[in-house]
């Protein structure tokens, strides 16, 4: 079974904090791909030197034609509500 997420790059090692109660801006790239059927890949990164560089992939489940090999996209976007 393949690793559904996995650290593709460390970011830069930085000892720069944010000021407790500075504004900060944050921004993401994102790069998705289709696999086939349901299944999709992304690639995802902070837009920071100090950000890592991950892989995530997702589908669906057998019910809607997917493979069930990977959470559902629902999935995730609860998990980052929770976060």
């Amino acid at each position: 079974m393949e690793k559904i997420v996995r650290k593709l790059a460390a970011g830069a090692a930085t000892s720069e904090r944010p000021q407790p109660g500075a504004a900060m801006e944050i921004r993401i790239q994102v790069n998705a791909e289709s696999l086939g059927k349901m299944k999709k890949r992304v690639v995802v990164k902070g837009m920071r030197a100090d950000s890592s560089t991950w892989e995530m992939l997702c589908d669906e489940g057998e019910r809607v034609g997917g493979e069930d090999s990977a959470p559902p996209p629902l999935v995730y976007f609860s998990a980052g509500i929770a976060f």
